[in-house]
């Protein structure tokens, strides 16, 4: 916003000014830490033998907007392969992380066990606030963008002299984008933000070609969800034909009204934070992608939530109860967020 305002000479109030001016400074300077941080992580994964990618953040930045310092990002998103994450784990805690999620019901001699079947933990440096979300995989559901979980394309973006970062190709970004925002409803606007200003550098006739790549890697039908709300809400050009394919699905437009409500309902409150603003949002995960397989892997996905297996360990000959402790485990959680 405050460098829109600066380009178009638009005049604000002093206090107005000031207070953006604040805002972007900080967050341009957490963009040049993350920065360092990135480079510094890459570098020393690198000398173990560790490949790695950095999946938004930074490298987005530079692809979507072409500066560092106006995408605001609280965290490091870095993808990992599973067999190597023993070894991040440990090169975090060397480096003065500590694990921030999951939480005490996960000892640590447990932790790799949580990583085998939940794909992301959380890391926070204590002295720098530097935050780091460590991936083993992109998605929930490996029927969503199948091959790019085991063959993702790799670029490299320069984020400064002799500084390059690892993330995803532009086709399997845009896609991984579009499935990260759709599992979320677009609950957060920067996210529809990110995916409006890396289409726009794209056109209208690579974004079309781009668009269909994306189904083709499974992205399913977050694609078209989040060209429609960018095109409603930022103003984005599609080309004729594609906006009135995509308007023209009774299903896209259904979950384009859903990312509205998501996005609007709670203001500035989390939807974990609200006692049932989830609940429509999971259900249209069911819509997200296509075929048996997929929708199959979605109710088991729901019906055993990690969090319970180290809530409630059970011996490995009872694990067939979790499914059937789903529900009352989840009124259970609402009931004490409503209490809170």
């Amino acid at each position: 916003m405050h460098r829109a305002l600066s380009e178009a000479a638009i005049e604000v109030p002093t206090h107005i000014s000031q207070a953006l001016e604040q805002d972007a400074a900080a967050i341009g300077t957490q963009s040049l830490l993350q920065s360092a941080e990135s480079a510094r992580l890459q570098r020393l994964l690198g000398e173990r033998g560790i490949d790695c990618l950095f999946v938004k953040g930074v490298p987005l930045a530079k692809l979507a907007y072409g500066a560092l310092g106006i995408k605001q990002s609280w965290d490091i998103d870095l993808l990992v392969a599973p067999e190597h994450t023993g070894a991040v784990m440990s090169l975090l805690r060397e480096l003065g992380y500590e694990r921030d999620y999951p939480g005490d019901e996960v000892p640590d001699e447990r932790l790799l066990e949580w990583a085998a079947i939940s794909k992301e933990t959380l890391w926070i440096h204590r002295q720098s606030g530097m935050v780091v979300e460590l991936h083993t995989a992109l998605v929930d559901n490996p029927w969503l963008l199948p091959t790019v979980a085991v063959r993702p394309d790799v670029q490299r973006v320069q984020i400064g002299p002799g500084i390059e970062l690892a993330t995803l190709g532009t086709d399997q970004l845009f896609a991984y984008l579009c499935v990260h925002g759709g599992a979320h409803a677009w609950a957060r606007l920067k996210w529809l933000a990110d995916v409006g200003a890396l289409a726009t550098k794209l056109g209208p006739d690579e974004l079309e070609r781009v668009y269909r790549v994306s189904v083709e890697l499974g992205a399913g039908r977050s694609s078209a969800q989040a060209l429609l709300l960018c095109t409603r809400l930022l103003g984005l050009p599609l080309p004729p034909p594609l906006s009135a394919e995509l308007g023209g699905d009774r299903v896209n437009r259904w979950l384009e009204h859903l990312a509205l409500q998501a996005m609007s309902r709670h203001g500035a409150t989390e939807l974990d934070d609200t006692v049932f603003g989830t609940v429509a949002i999971n259900l249209s995960h069911f819509l997200l992608g296509h075929g048996w397989r997929y929708k199959y892997r979605e109710i088991v996905r729901k019906c055993v939530n990690p969090e319970d297996r180290f809530a409630m360990p059970l011996p490995r000959r009872l694990h067939f109860l979790y499914p059937a402790l789903a529900v009352p485990r989840w009124i259970w959680r609402r009931y004490k967020l409503s209490r809170s």
